[in-house]
């Protein structure tokens, strides 16, 4: 079957040089997924008898690891900006023209707009594992050397039980309980927010919170 549909979207099946390739096409239109099929087809055709290679640009790879990946992330509402500004700094060249001396100028200027080697590093991460699915894709033969810089991670400060007691005070009511728990406990906003009564323990004066839900 070159084309089957799954939660409404089309999806391709493809058999190639003993290979089995099947991906979603990202559309729930079935005239533009057949289309979608037949130029993956010509392609890998091209590919194993005339050794040409398929030249996708730096967007498209940005929609297709989207589709398939990226809109799945837990990190989906800060990824979104940060695909917004390396596709305004790399522009839409073809994926072999991102150089690692490309991605080094691209981290130098995200710094010097003020931005923390750790933020450089997420919007690396970003380009990474982008160009790694085009290289799954066969759309680059290789992934460059992604530069990474080095972390702070030292505690730069404590708040002091005199800081904390000011904080609580000046908050609302609903809010100081809030920040009192999260005070106490040392979990992340998230986890406080988001916590469910079926995870809480009074009787044993307890919470419990899911370690996929949790870092460190």
């Amino acid at each position: 079957m070159p084309i089957f549909q799954r939660d409404g979207i089309w999806w391709l099946d493809i058999r190639h040089s003993g290979r089995r390739i099947r991906r979603t096409t990202g559309t729930a239109d079935k005239q533009a997924a057949q289309e979608y099929h037949d130029k993956i087809k010509a392609e890998l055709w091209r590919k194993e008898r005339i050794g040409e290679r398929p030249t996708a640009t730096w967007a498209q790879a940005v929609t297709a690891w989207w589709k398939a990946k990226g809109s799945k992330h837990k990190s989906v509402d800060t990824d979104l900006p940060r695909l917004r500004l390396l596709t305004e700094m790399l522009g839409r060249p073809p994926l072999p023209n991102i150089t690692t001396s490309l991605l080094h100028q691209v981290r130098g200027e995200l710094l010097d707009a003020g931005r923390s080697e750790a933020t450089c590093n997420r919007y690396m991460a970003l380009v990474s594992s982008i160009l790694h699915y085009a290289h799954e894709l066969e759309w680059i033969p290789a992934v460059p050397k992604i530069p990474k810089g080095r972390e702070d991670n030292a505690r730069i400060r404590w708040i002091t039980r005199e800081q904390a007691d000011r904080l609580v005070a000046e908050l609302p009511p609903h809010l100081a309980l809030m920040a009192e728990f999260t005070l106490q406990t040392g979990l992340r906003r998230a986890n406080v927010t988001g916590l469910m009564w079926s995870a809480v323990d009074l009787g044993r004066r307890m919470a419990t919170v899911d370690p996929e839900d949790a870092k460190a």
